[in-house]
């Protein structure tokens, strides 16, 4: 689309601002890779702010893996909180494939972002991303717990015995590590 190219192509920061705002209330379903690249990659600040907004106005799901990712691991502070204020916006309940699909990241601090924002009470879907929690880095095994935490102690005790003849030995380890935490 024009707004796309204006988007991707000009070189002055206002324009490519107003494109992407633009954009995003266009509630055209192809504007949502522009919008994504640039708020990902745009060289000025404002123009990647902007981009994240036309995200948030335009709500299509598949963004929230990216707003996710720059919500927990950018390091301009002004990215990540309009990436997390942008993420407010979605039903992350509904969307909670997009969710777990961010969980796939090479990033422990994504990671523990994604289970940072899981709905209560957990659910069956959510089971595999707990079970590779248990074998990874200590802020994402402690988020782990920390859900596990919110369930009934029968549902716990399952889920952790599952984990028990788990394949991956970290994975098993960090189930041990569970029941020494369970009271």
């Amino acid at each position: 689309s024009y707004w796309a190219s204006v988007l991707k192509n000009e070189p002055a920061f206002k324009v490519r601002l107003q494109a992407a705002l633009l954009l995003g209330r266009s509630a055209n379903p192809e504007a949502l890779g522009p919008l994504i690249d640039c708020a990902q990659n745009d060289e000025n600040v404002s123009v990647r702010r902007a981009a994240i907004d036309g995200l948030a106005i335009l709500k299509r799901p598949r963004a929230i893996v990216p707003l996710l990712k720059m919500a927990s691991s950018d390091p301009e502070p002004v990215i990540a909180a309009g990436a997390k204020i942008a993420l407010d916006t979605f039903d992350l309940v509904s969307h909670q494939e997009f969710v777990l699909a961010a969980f796939d990241s090479d990033d422990v601090r994504v990671r523990a972002a994604v289970l940072k924002s899981l709905p209560l009470p957990l659910g069956e879907v959510t089971k595999p991303v707990i079970m590779k929690s248990f074998g990874d880095y200590p802020e994402v095994y402690q988020q782990a717990l920390k859900l596990l935490f919110t369930m009934p102690r029968a549902r716990r005790m399952q889920w952790i015995q599952e984990a028990l003849v788990d394949s991956e030995t970290a994975i098993r380890a960090g189930a041990v590590r569970a029941l020494g935490s369970d009271d």
